[in-house]
């Protein structure tokens, strides 16, 4: 209780009737098409920002989803697309979305466009698979939700079973005055039901910005809490420092919970400041603290993840650690350090074994001692190696990047126990070496795989055309990476099919792979309870 601010009594999230029908239809047997007919008539079929604009698949599509869906989860059902890095791989893929969507063979398909795409096209959000059971017993199904973005003032939800949908647009604002849903550069952290939030099962919004016109936002003062039993959308914590394109996980220190964030950028997307602190929420006695060291420098639109304990075996780079399990740590990669400059291709890490057990009490009285401890060191430098060759994407000069080069507003996700990190897409900013000596730019289609134990990338998949601006999220009980939305870039015609009209997309990735085994990130195989 203590984490909710007074003034957000009146911060309720509202339902629309898009697809309320849905969760009926997907246990009736009714068609898509009558539910989309029948919200239509209603109104209530298109959100109501005017520039978020839904673009939703044919009634075609709608009519082949429905016969597909009898047949089992919805979650292999899509469209699968050609993949050439000598041709315009978004002519291909927008070419294919034409053709009948089917069941995918998990056997030979490593990428598909999910059949069920967003009812608000979003960016700049964030995603969560949550419920990841495919237990007989459970009451629930693995849900996906995606929250908010920029041009995006909902949270929407994707059941990957049934195919029922949920589309939310919350009301109220936060003790600034600003909409709890008008939020982008958005990061998702589940919180699980405990004494101190009143048994309620949450997902915490620790920071983002205020405003969807690029370069004119305001980072927010407000931690925005979700609940996911309710739907509602309420107003948490000050935060220390107001910060937008932050990056956070739910850390267990001693035994107890607690929100960290790392970084982010204090003030607007372009003229902020960088943040180096890594503020924790403490539940028990509801006050930010400080227990890791700072970051080497102030950043944002980072990911990180947390690792813990590897059996590397003759795997390890590090020999110390081939007889004896690695430490647990925490990786911060793929993030930038000044305003549209080239972004960091180091990942920092953070050794977590001597500071786990730190003394809260110390640390709740403020004794220096048990603040701002450790250091964050340079895991890996990701300098290419010898024989690796620039991937030419789309025969785009301005695309052409190495498999080791930096990049932000990208998505992440772990697998095999956290040995393995995903990295979807982001945005590669490089120094042209012209007369103008200007930075240039380029969005990834690349999907590479950053291994813990060797310490180096490797390039595992392509997204069919370059975005950033996302955030991705995984099941584990499907064995999916997900990454829905994001800003595309298309060279070719025809990305009308693709793009809204702030260039964000509808769709959502599906990548499985050889060998991978993805963690779901809400409740990874390390979750701990903490309270």
């Amino acid at each position: 209780a203590a984490a909710r601010d007074s003034s957000s009594s009146s911060s309720e999230a509202t339902t629309t009737t898009f697809f309320k029908e849905a969760a009926a239809a997907a246990v009736s047997g009714a068609s898509s098409d009558e539910v989309v007919a029948s919200s239509s008539a209603e109104g209530d079929d298109e959100p109501s920002h005017p520039h978020g604009r839904a673009l939703s698949p044919s009634r075609a599509h709608h009519r082949q989803f429905d016969e597909l869906r009898k047949t089992g989860p919805i979650v292999d059902v899509g469209w699968t697309y050609r993949v050439s890095n000598r041709t315009h791989d978004a002519k291909e893929y927008t070419a294919d979305l034409y053709a009948p969507m089917r069941r995918v063979d998990a056997a030979t398909t490593q990428v598909w466009a999910l059949g069920a795409t967003l009812t608000q096209t979003r960016r700049n959000h964030d995603c969560l698979v949550i419920d990841d059971t495919l237990d007989a017993a459970a009451t629930t199904h693995p849900t996906m939700f995606n929250f908010m973005g920029r041009y995006a003032r909902s949270i929407e939800a994707i059941d990957l079973v049934s195919g029922a949908r949920e589309f939310h647009e919350p009301l109220g604002v936060d003790p600034d005055g600003f909409e709890l849903a008008n939020l982008n550069h958005v990061v998702a952290v589940e919180v699980p039901a405990n004494p101190t939030n009143d048994g309620r099962r949450e997902i915490w919004l620790p920071c983002g910005f205020f405003g969807d016109v690029v370069n004119h936002e305001t980072s927010i003062d407000y931690v925005r809490i979700f609940d996911v039993e309710t739907r509602n959308l309420t107003t948490g914590p000050r935060l220390p420092r107001s910060g937008g394109a932050c990056a956070a996980i739910r850390l267990e220190l001693a035994g107890e919970s607690f929100v960290c964030v790392f970084g982010g950028t204090d003030g607007t997307h372009y003229g902020g400041g960088f943040l180096d602190e890594i503020p924790c929420w403490d539940f028990a006695t509801a006050q930010w603290l400080y227990p890791f060291a700072d970051l080497p420098v102030g950043l944002d639109h980072a990911n990180v993840v947390f690792v813990p304990p590897q059996e590397c075996g003759g795997d390890a780079a590090d020999p110390t650690e081939r007889e004896s399990p690695s430490k647990s740590r925490l990786l911060m990669m793929n993030f930038r350090s000044e305003h549209y400059g080239v972004a960091h291709k180091e990942v920092w890490a953070y050794d977590l074994d001597p500071h786990r057990d730190v003394d809260l009490a110390q640390l709740r009285a403020g004794d220096p001692s048990a603040q701002r401890q450790g250091e964050w060191y340079v895991f890996a430098s990701n300098d290419a190696a010898d024989g690796d060759t620039a991937v030419d994407v789309d025969d785009d000069p301005l695309a052409l990047h190495y498999l080791h080069e930096g990049r932000d507003a990208a998505g992440v996700v772990q697998a095999n126990g956290g040995r393995l990190v995903y990295n979807f897409g982001g945005m590669h900013r490089y120094l042209h070496s012209g007369p103008r000596n200007k930075t240039l730019y380029s969005p990834l289609k690349q999907i590479r795989e950053f291994d813990v134990c060797r310490r180096s990338w490797a390039e595992r998949g392509n997204m069919g055309f370059r975005r950033f601006a996302l955030q991705s999220c995984a099941s584990h009980a499907f064995n999916v990476g997900i990454t829905c939305g994001g800003q595309g870039h298309h060279p070719t015609k025809g990305a009308h099919e693709t793009l809204d009209n702030n260039g964000n997309t509808k769709w959502c990735l599906m990548a499985r792979f050889d060998g991978a085994v993805f963690d779901n990130d809400a409740r990874p195989p390390w979750w701990e309870a903490g309270f």
